[in-house]
């Protein structure tokens, strides 16, 4: 059950950024609430599986971060209130979604269905350009993944788009190098690395080639959005990746260097026979001096945000509140509305200074905690595993969310609970007694005692890596 409720939930934050566009064409303007719905059961079970099995999303820096989110609502802009709601819940549903992961060990699945997700739903978006354009398809691409419905409200951003396919793109590279020793783990019948292959389901002989396929076509659709952010973020995952798999696999690096060439190889015939450059729009962005040096006006955002944040005492210690930054950014820019009166918000383009903007110095605090808290167990989990898979998400996250505000989207259900469970210590449910019958009777105290000491004797001295499993 906690299974099938995890695929849900993943399935959901893979169709992300189809959500409202399939929503605009059935009509339906309720699209994420519904889909909300099919994260409850995960949220739900997960509930439980906080609550009793210990993991990295029960830890307070974790705590404290979702605990100012919500505290942030308390004093913010009530006409911005519905923005950070939907901001505080998405962070909240991800703290149980990583605990039911810990729980039964499923990592592997869980990264395995958002991968062949986000490839369904690029499929989807690929469809859509094409009832759009047709066959001149092929030679006006310009910025992939960027529409608006009928009334001209935007149901998907580029940044976005790209985001999760540069993301979605890494895992499925650590899938296909973890993909292959645990099938040579096959057949070991020691104790300990028979605890090590139960954490997740054993990968057919195919594996390998069909996840470096869905790594290709993800990496493609990531190139073709013209986001800097996510090609940077894409190329910073993918080059930690390959260095790992220089040192400690050097078959699959073979493997990974003859199918780019064979895909260089396609693509040179295709620019020079038939003109065909869907990623004409990226090279002109990044060529462009103009755009890679105000990075298309963000650092006037960041500027004004800067000086907004320095405006008053309030502001500085515990920010604007949250959902309030985009207004007050916008005031500061003095942004209005065509009648020249409506004061405009404008997005922070950056879940960094979104945050740092909403909740003040209490908030950079927190999060520079998790931020470091994180990144040392990754670094001390790398180093035991002597890999870099750890790193290479981390790094691809950090750097999607420096381009747009990633904590108030569906990808931080499964980013972020996939981070928390992969630095999580394997599950082992303690028993729960109520403290009544506990000081009541000495014998059932001595009993629980062993109980809890054998189970935690079964957790391995090195953190498990669900990012290897």
């Amino acid at each position: 059950m906690g299974r099938l409720a995890l695929q849900l939930a993943f399935i959901v934050a893979g169709l992300n950024f189809m959500i409202l566009k399939v929503g605009d064409m059935l009509h339906c303007e309720a699209a994420y609430a519904i889909a909300m719905v099919f994260c409850v059961p995960a949220v739900v079970l997960g509930s439980i599986s906080w609550w009793m099995v210990p993991s990295f999303s029960r830890s307070w820096p974790v705590i404290a971060c979702v605990a100012i989110a919500w505290a942030g609502l308390v004093y913010s802009d009530p006409t911005r209130s519905n923005q950070g709601i939907v901001g505080a819940v998405w962070l909240t549903m991800t703290l149980p979604i990583a605990a039911l992961i810990v729980e039964h060990r499923c990592w592997w699945l869980c990264a395995k269905t958002y991968v062949v997700t986000s490839a369904v739903a690029m499929a989807m978006a690929v469809w859509v350009e094409y009832q759009m354009f047709g066959v001149t398809l092929l030679g006006s691409f310009q910025r992939f993944g960027k529409w608006v419905s009928d009334e001209g409200s935007r149901l998907a951003n580029p940044n976005r788009v790209g985001g999760q396919l540069a993301l979605a793109a890494v895992l499925a590279l650590v899938l296909y190098l973890r993909s292959g020793k645990l099938a040579r783990g096959k057949g070991v019948g020691t104790r300990g690395e028979g605890q090590q292959r139960c954490l997740a389901p054993r990968p057919s002989p195919l594996a390998p080639h069909f996840s470096i396929g869905w790594t290709v076509f993800l990496s493609l659709g990531c190139i073709m959005t013209a986001s800097r952010a996510a090609f940077v973020a894409w190329l910073a995952g993918m080059a930690l990746l390959l260095y790992s798999a220089r040192v400690h696999d050097s078959r699959k690096l073979r493997d990974m260097v003859a199918v780019s060439s064979v895909l260089s190889a396609a693509v040179l015939f295709l620019v020079f026979a038939v003109d065909f450059r869907p990623w004409r729009s990226l090279a002109s962005r990044l060529d462009n001096p103009e755009h890679v040096l105000s990075a298309s006006g963000r650092l006037t955002i960041w500027k004004a945000s800067y000086d907004v944040w320095c405006s008053d005492r309030r502001h500085f210690l515990i920010g604007t509140g949250n959902g309030a930054a985009s207004e007050a950014i916008g005031r500061q820019l003095r942004m209005t509305k065509s009648d020249g009166f409506t004061l405009l918000g404008m997005n922070a383009h950056s879940s960094f200074v979104e945050w740092g903007l909403s909740h003040g110095l209490l908030g950079m605090v927190a999060a520079a905690l998790l931020g470091a808290t994180v990144i040392r167990r990754v670094q001390q989990q790398d180093r035991r595993a002597a890999s870099t898979f750890r790193w290479a998400i981390l790094l691809c996250f950090g750097l999607a969310s420096m381009n747009y505000v990633t904590y108030r989207d569906p990808i931080i259900l499964a980013a972020g609970a996939l981070i928390l469970s992969m630095v999580s210590r394997p599950a082992a449910r303690i028993p729960v007694v109520g403290f009544a019958r506990i000081q009541s009777n000495p014998a059932t105290t001595r009993l629980v005692s062993q109980e809890c000491s054998r189970m935690q004797g079964r957790l391995p001295s090195c953190e498990s890596s669900y990012a290897e499993h």
